[in-house]
């Protein structure tokens, strides 16, 4: 969209000059011939850039500065137009709150880059005052969020926090209906919890379904994904019957997961002008992890497996989901009460399905616990690790190792079991060494590090 300049000058000809190189440039020129019309015209629509010259039948160009940074403040760039160069009338004019001024006859190219430069002034702080807007806007979402979370805490009656979750929610979003269904897996039912904000009980208590076979062409909110329709009555991803009981246009659903397993979902109906991505979450989380052990007389072996996404919902990065896996296996040794190592490998993979860019890190660490006499023992760990991804653009070493001495100490006679201190010096070494070639850099850091300390445990 081009930028509206408003020409302020009661000499046509000079007004036709102007408008005539400034609209080559691709800008959309309007004329006032007087600082009255001028006013009237910065009232009825915005402009980037006002041109004025300085004097003008009626109110003269200075006063209606003044007027222009009275109304508007100092967001709208103004640049005068004179033909005395006289240092007294400029500097009343910067008084007045002009930015800069140009001296009649006006020269094109010093018309053409002052214009620019006040337009990127205009432009920065439009950029500015919008991430303003922003930033005040997710710290009222973030204290409703706190009142949330503090209210939560209060609140022991189940018909109470829902009536305080669903109407703060509601407050958050701008919806004027807003509701909380839970999943019952034993019935596979979806049922709103009473009361609903917005919605009277006796519709609330109907809004109940249960998920069945034929419902998988719908949206499915096992998926985690929130959903947004503006035309709910057509949606054929929507479950019409409760579409219609609720009377809805427009929805937002998201979905209440823990461990992957549905809990049930928060909706919002009929939100003035339409659901947009900014009122669902940006990232969505799932995390899942399982662990196996086994004791075979002197030896033990340990498996983890751990599952993470991230969901990114924000505009233009739908397709940047994260995806991380790790898996370790532990070998471990115990010869009797005074001595046991163990040896770790693992490997964790980050994926990145936007730009098709997988990350591995191998962790391969042997630990070994000797207890020397009484509750004085010895410690010491060995790991490297490597890591790299499928572009070959990275490549990572590294080595840390460790050394420590300890001794425990009962803080009391009579409460020796379950009041204790430890003290210790640990000694460590570290090495890394890294690539990256895809940002051109190469790094090699080595350090050695001597501390000591006191732990208290108290059961």
């Amino acid at each position: 969209m081009p930028s509206r300049i408003l020409v302020v000058d009661d000499d046509a000809r000079v007004a036709r000059s102007l408008t005539g190189v400034l609209t080559h440039h691709g800008y959309e020129l309007v004329r006032a011939e007087s600082g009255e019309a001028a006013l009237e015209h910065l009232g009825l629509t915005g402009f980037d850039l006002v041109l004025l010259d300085a004097r003008l039948p009626g109110i003269s160009g200075f006063r209606t500065c003044e007027r222009i940074r009275e109304l508007y403040g100092p967001a709208l760039p103004v640049l005068m137009l004179t033909g005395d160069p006289d240092q007294k009338l400029m500097r009343e004019g910067y008084e007045a709150g002009a930015d800069d001024f140009l001296l009649k006859p006006v020269d094109i190219s010093h018309l053409v880059l002052k214009v620019k430069a006040c337009l990127r002034f205009k432009s920065m702080h439009d950029e500015m005052n919008g991430h303003r807007e922003v930033a005040q806007a997710r710290a009222r979402d973030l204290a409703r969020l706190h009142e949330i979370g503090r209210d939560w805490s209060l609140i022991a009656e189940p018909a109470e926090f829902h009536a305080m979750v669903t109407s703060r929610l509601a407050a958050l979003i701008g919806a004027p209906i807003c509701l909380l269904a839970l999943y019952d897996p034993p019935s596979r039912t979806v049922a709103a919890a009473l009361p609903a904000h917005g919605l009277p009980d006796e519709i609330a208590r109907k809004v109940r379904y249960v998920v069945r076979p034929e419902y998988r062409s719908w949206w499915n909110l096992s998926s985690g994904r929130p959903y947004v329709s503006n035309r709910a009555r057509t949606d054929p991803r929507l479950v019409p019957e409760m579409v219609g009981l609720m009377d809805a246009e427009s929805v937002v659903l998201v979905p209440m997961m823990s461990e992957g397993e549905v809990l049930g979902i928060i909706a919002a109906l009929n939100k003035p002008g339409g659901f947009t991505d900014a009122d669902v979450p940006d990232q969505m989380s799932r995390n899942g992890s399982a662990a196996l052990q086994w004791q075979l007389g002197k030896f033990q072996v340990g498996y983890r497996h751990a599952l993470s996404n991230q969901d990114n919902r924000q505009i233009g990065r739908e397709d940047s989901d994260l995806n991380t896996t790790s898996n370790a296996v532990t070998f471990g040794f115990i010869a009797g009460q005074r001595f046991n190592a163990s040896v770790d490998l693992s490997l964790d993979q980050n994926e990145n399905e936007q730009e098709g860019r997988r990350d591995r890190t191998q962790r391969y660490g042997t630990t070994v616990n000797w207890t020397l006499f009484g509750q004085t023992a010895l410690g010491a760990t060995l790991s490297t690790t490597s890591a790299d991804n499928n572009f070959r653009t990275l490549d990572q070493q590294g080595t840390i190792g460790f050394l420590e001495l300890s001794s425990g100490f009962a803080l009391s006679k009579r409460a020796a079991t379950n009041r204790q201190g430890r003290v210790f010096v640990r000694y460590s070494e570290q090495q890394d060494r890294s690539r990256d070639s895809q940002f051109g850099f190469d790094s090699d850091r080595r350090g050695t590090t001597i501390a000591s300390g006191l732990t208290l445990s108290v059961h």
